[in-house]
């Protein structure tokens, strides 16, 4: 019996993978999923739900090895961006009688914190956009200048950070009221940005990068114990909140070859997600990457590719393949619920 715990089951990402590890295990399987919240939408895809203290709350990891016990947890598999790291470093220590699906602590670090892995890229030769790390309000401004800012837009990023929190595109043509109407709150000028960090302390993480005016791609991959395992490009089309919300899958073995260079320079492991975007000549340059289960996997397993059920497999001990993805597969976001009974 292969009994897996899955931890912050209200991420994005959730239902689709449980439908994937259903589909790929559709006997032996039980899923155990936890969350801070009360309730979740994929509560109808576990066997157990329970409600955990927050992750940073001394509790936290006792109630995750109380389950572990009562559930005879033999897989732990953590889907939100912080719970990375807290469980990789845990794998070594108090679950160590147990998988914990995920990268290494250090790989996890580093794929967190987009100042490193642009540092770490750099060093290793992988093109990248041009950046400058800013450490206050000059050196914004100088950063700003040396990518060509007020003649080219420039993008300003939180070094940490998920569903698009701490990215500003900053455009020199933009109106204080059009700033003022935006439901994103995304497009500033350079003026509207730096009077938002004037006096902030402690000044946090931030890199300016060159505006990458191209097709953006999202590419899914499967890496166990070092071995590329495969991948799938999805172009996003439109997003919303970092989440995409009409993508397809394409056929760009450029891209895919540029996303396997970057998970093998970092050693991403299991499951995890590379985005990239074309410069002015087309060149796909890195964005970010999540060491972790994406919010669009489904489109993913939709197209034939089931990542999550084939890291699984590998994680019990099968041997297995990906097979290849249905190009031209797409998918339209719109929003939806599950209903709970009383």
């Amino acid at each position: 019996m292969i009994s897996v715990l899955l931890t912050s089951v209200g991420t994005d990402s959730a239902v689709a993978l449980c439908d994937a590890l259903r589909a790929s295990f559709p006997a032996g399987l039980t899923l155990a999923g936890v969350d801070t919240r009360t309730a979740v939408a994929c509560m109808p895809w576990l066997d157990h739900f329970a409600r955990v203290p927050p992750r940073r709350s001394p509790g936290f990891m006792d109630e995750i090895l109380r389950l572990c016990r009562r559930h005879e947890i033999t897989h732990v598999w953590p889907l939100s961006t912080e719970d990375q790291l807290i469980m990789a470093l845990e794998s070594t220590t108090r679950l160590r009688d147990r998988v914990v699906i995920a990268s290494p602590p250090d790989v996890v670090e580093i794929a967190n914190d987009k100042i490193r892995l642009y540092d770490s890229c750099a060093a290793g030769g992988l093109p990248l956009p041009v950046y400058r790390v800013v450490d206050d309000v000059p050196s914004l401004l100088r950063a700003a200048g040396e990518l060509g800012y007020p003649q080219r837009p420039v993008v300003l990023k939180a070094a940490s950070g998920t569903g698009a929190a701490g990215l500003k595109i900053i455009r020199p043509e933009i109106s204080r009221l059009e700033m003022f109407h935006s439901r994103l709150n995304r497009d500033v000028t350079l003026q509207a940005a730096a009077a938002q960090l004037d006096g902030v302390s402690p000044w946090p993480s931030l890199m300016l990068t060159e505006y990458l005016p191209g097709e953006e791609f999202s590419v899914d991959i499967l890496r166990f114990r070092g071995a590329w395992k495969g991948g799938v490009v999805r172009r996003r089309d439109e997003s919303l909140f970092g989440l995409a919300t009409d993508a397809t899958v394409v056929d760009r073995p450029d891209v895919l070859e540029q996303a396997r260079q970057v998970v093998e320079h970092v050693g991403l492991e299991f499951v995890s997600n590379v985005q990239f975007r074309g410069a002015e000549d087309g060149r796909p340059l890195l964005m970010e990457i999540n060491p972790r289960v994406p919010g669009t996997i489904g489109l993913t397993v939709a197209a034939g590719s089931n990542l999550p059920g084939v890291a699984l497999a590998l994680a019990t001990g099968r041997d297995c393949d990906l097979p290849p993805p249905r190009i031209g597969t797409r998918m339209i976001r719109y929003f939806a619920g599950t209903v709970l009974q009383a």
